[in-house]
């Protein structure tokens, strides 16, 4: 499977640091830790990161990914993969630069429940694109919240998506 990630990198030279981009062909059992090695093998040595798990100290390859903290040894890819993720694209909907579609579509899913943060932002654009897909559409008001930066935008994004034909359920 293709594999990308964004790594932050320091230059010790500068004092910088910047976001690097790095593609490789992963097996389909592969974690993070995995991924990493082969990185580290056949792409850039001077990659560097802790996996003591493999040497029987467990917890020592834990690391943030997506801002979340994992052990690099325990986080599938394959899940990751199939999601469509893709590090340099951060779309508001849930259907830019992912596979949602066809994997709703393999599955036979008829309508989409949407329910989250940002009402007015990503819960807004992925209801908007799955009507534009042709799904029936139900927005669960009561488990939305919106950021409202300018007043009103929660109703605002209601009217919307009820035009683009949303079903809004309390």
């Amino acid at each position: 499977m293709d594999v990308a990630l964004k790594i932050w990198r320091f230059n010790s030279q500068t004092g910088e640091r910047e976001l690097k981009r790095y593609k490789v062909e992963a097996p389909e059992w592969a974690c993070l830790l995995d991924v990493l090695d082969i990185i580290k093998d056949s792409v850039d040595g001077t990659l560097a990161y802790r996996k003591s798990c493999r040497m029987m100290i467990c917890g020592s390859c834990g690391m943030r990914m997506d801002g979340a903290a994992v052990l690099a040894c325990k986080e599938r890819m394959r899940p990751i993969v199939d999601a469509g993720r893709e590090p340099e694209h951060e779309g508001y909907s849930g259907f830019d630069h992912t596979d949602l579609e066809r994997v709703l579509r393999d599955h036979d899913v008829e309508t989409v429940h949407v329910a989250g943060l940002a009402l007015d932002y990503c819960v807004k654009e992925t209801a908007l694109d799955a009507r534009r897909a042709g799904f029936d559409v139900v927005l669960h008001r009561d488990a939305t919240r919106a950021i409202n930066v300018a007043d009103g935008d929660d109703e605002r994004a209601i009217e919307e998506l009820r035009t683009a034909g949303v079903r809004v359920e309390p």
